[in-house]
């Protein structure tokens, strides 16, 4: 037997396993693991508050997520691989009066995983990817082409290499109180277009995917938040609309208005990392 250290990068097999995408926890697992995640997030932020966390899909955190995920969308159960190793996890936990938990999360693509034009890894016979997981979902349902989507923003001047798409956004629990006076709704959205911003060549570039319901929609209205219509196009069959559900992929630019919009939310929260 060796007396060696285990090299630090090296995970056991029980830290893999506990890795491993999971949307199956019991209400006692779920807890457990989401009481550990807000321990942690208070060990390094002490003061009370909301933090915003982002969470690397091959991080233990991310099953903490999946599992709130899947209680509002049973159907990411079966996401392939592929789309979990793209899937980049965001949260917002509040620690205010005890009340430490998750009350906000998301899913963004179009970080991490392979970029617009790679095949497959796992399907290397499959379709290229748009760069983005709802756009493929689009291209797969037949609304249009790979080529279709490139071109069009290519047109509009939208730098694709750099924008992002919010997958999946939502509120976890019962409401909480507004932090600093918004809405933690609000301070989401306000972290992911930073993240936009953060990889936009230029502050004009950033750009924002999202698949939007008529609430969000007139949310957006009253705010002063402009959206487009995805590809200019207000037909689009969606994986929610065949499940009855009315939601509209729109694009947010960085436009002179929006920007003013994020500006007036001028909250600033602490931000943590959580990678493998």
């Amino acid at each position: 037997m060796s007396n060696m250290p285990r090299d630090p990068l090296e995970k056991t097999n029980q830290e893999k396993q506990l890795a491993m995408p999971r949307y199956d926890l019991s209400p006692e697992e779920l807890l457990s693991l989401e009481q550990e995640f807000v321990g942690e997030i208070k060990a390094i932020n002490s003061e009370e508050g909301v933090t915003a966390a982002w969470i690397w899909p091959d991080h233990k955190y991310a099953n903490v997520l999946r599992n709130h995920e899947a209680q509002l969308f049973p159907e990411v159960g079966d996401l392939s691989q592929d789309i979990e190793d793209r899937s980049l996890f965001f949260a917002l936990v509040d620690t205010r009066d005890g009340t430490d938990r998750v009350v906000h999360a998301s899913t963004v693509s179009g970080v991490l995983g392979r970029k617009a034009g790679e095949p497959n890894p796992h399907d290397p016979d499959g379709p290229v990817t748009s760069g983005f997981i709802v756009i493929d979902d689009l291209i797969e349902m037949g609304n249009f082409t790979v080529e279709d989507f490139w071109d069009y923003y290519n047109k509009m001047g939208v730098q694709l290499d750099g924008a992002i798409s919010v997958e999946t956004n939502f509120s976890v629990g019962e409401r909480v109180d507004k932090f600093n006076g918004f809405k933690v709704a609000d301070i989401a959205y306000l972290s992911l277009f930073k993240l936009a911003l953060s990889r936009a060549s230029q502050a004009s570039e950033a750009a924002v995917f999202a698949s939007i319901n008529d609430d969000s929609i007139k949310s957006f209205g009253r705010v002063g938040l402009q959206v487009l219509p995805l590809m200019g196009r207000t037909d689009l069959v969606t994986s929610e609309s065949e499940q009855g559900l009315d939601f509209k992929p729109v694009l947010i630019l960085n436009t002179k208005e929006n920007s003013l919009v994020f500006e007036s939310i001028d909250t600033e929260v602490p931000e943590i990392t959580f990678q493998q």
